[in-house]
């Protein structure tokens, strides 16, 4: 018979002190848990991603296609208005659908865009720069077009390929 996993040992972590990251479409889903848990986290890294709820909000129906083309946040930024990102996440925070988005302001964030990123068009991360200063966090650093970097973290080592350019 199956048996209950062990339990893990209690860490004794600062839960102010916790922050998320991601790359690409981690990148995104780190963008939409520092909204939705915005009380759980003191800060958050996106490496390429689009900002909160961007394909929901930007394209009324979005279904997600088996090719993406150009009707996504990440290939066509004229589909992202940060205003109506900001009116859509006030309205969910006042649903309670996600946390308070005061506790955005005490969020320290890093967003990054390599010069050489195929996966995001230019301006896209931008978006995400805008929407966390429009939502008042606390720090926000802008990485963004910072490095000849490629679709990834930057690193200055480039021993396993595809590496575009090393930082």
């Amino acid at each position: 018979p199956a048996t209950d996993p062990p339990l893990l040992p209690e860490l004794h972590l600062d839960p102010h002190s916790v922050t998320i990251s991601g790359i690409s479409s981690g990148a995104a889903m780190t963008n939409q848990l520092a909204v939705a848990f915005s009380e759980s986290f003191a800060g958050a890294a996106a490496f390429a991603g689009k900002p909160w709820n961007c394909e929901q909000v930007s394209t009324p129906g979005f279904v997600r296609p088996t090719t993406h083309g150009d009707n996504t946040c990440n290939k066509n930024v004229s589909l992202i208005v940060v205003e109506k990102l900001v009116e859509v996440a006030t309205a969910a925070a006042a649903q309670g659908a996600v946390d308070d988005l005061s506790n955005v302001k005490r969020q320290r964030n890093f967003v990054m865009r390599g010069q050489h990123d195929s996966v995001y068009v230019e301006g896209a991360v931008n978006k995400t720069v805008d929407f966390w200063r429009a939502l008042g966090a606390a720090a926000v650093f802008d990485g963004v077009d910072l490095l000849p970097s490629g679709h990834g973290i930057p690193t200055d080592r480039c021993e396993v390929p595809p590496c575009v350019t090393c930082a």
